[in-house]
């Protein structure tokens, strides 16, 4: 999550809101609650947009315009909205965490880093890449023969495991709480994870 809002704040170093967000804890809270939108049921992630909407900083303006813009689409006449660059299906998680499903594509990303971190440079040489390559290949190979043989996959980090529990929980008791408490709940739950 945190990405996602350094990238909503034109990622500047030194951008007044970016610091805002580092050291203030509430400013960092309530934008957090954004990307928690994707927890929330699909059909009702507008109605639950607009209410903390009205309670956001006034500082965090340029960030909800931006995310209403690419994530929700801009209200129109007679209550339509315009189309968002990116669908409220594309990227709405409720669904998968509710059956307890991978969110991200974090195997395909910690493969990218580890091929990355192997070549230790950003332009190789095409024998430098393919040594790199073979050697991934090598070890993807081993990783399939001992799921073949039975053995159990290695467990997920502890921190990401609870956030998992804490997330699918509070997706369980979606139509308990009131929009603003499941908001902050999947913010906290979510502190520091992408």
């Amino acid at each position: 999550m945190d990405a996602l809002i350094v990238a909503i704040t034109i990622s500047r170093d030194s951008h007044p809101m970016l610091q805002q967000y580092q050291s203030d804890s509430d400013f960092a809270l309530h934008l957090k609650m954004l990307p928690a939108l994707a927890f929330v049921p699909t059909d009702s992630v507008i109605c639950v947009f607009e209410e903390p909407s009205k309670a956001m900083p006034a500082d965090s303006q340029p960030v909800m315009d931006y995310f209403e813009d690419i994530y929700i689409g801009r209200p129109q006449l007679r209550r339509r909205r315009r189309p968002a660059t990116s669908p409220i299906p594309l990227w709405n998680k409720y669904t998968r965490a509710e059956e307890e499903l991978p969110r991200t594509n974090n195997s395909v990303e910690g493969c990218h880093r580890r091929i990355q971190s192997s070549i230790g440079c950003y332009n190789p040489n095409f024998w430098k890449f393919l040594k790199v390559l073979q050697g991934e290949q090598a070890l993807q190979k081993d990783r399939c023969t001992q799921h073949l043989a039975g053995h159990a996959p290695e467990p997920p980090r502890k921190r990401y495991a609870d956030c998992k529990q804490h997330i699918v929980r509070l997706v369980g008791q979606y139509q308990e709480r009131a929009n603003i408490e499941y908001l902050r709940g999947i913010a906290y739950n979510c502190n520091g994870l992408s």
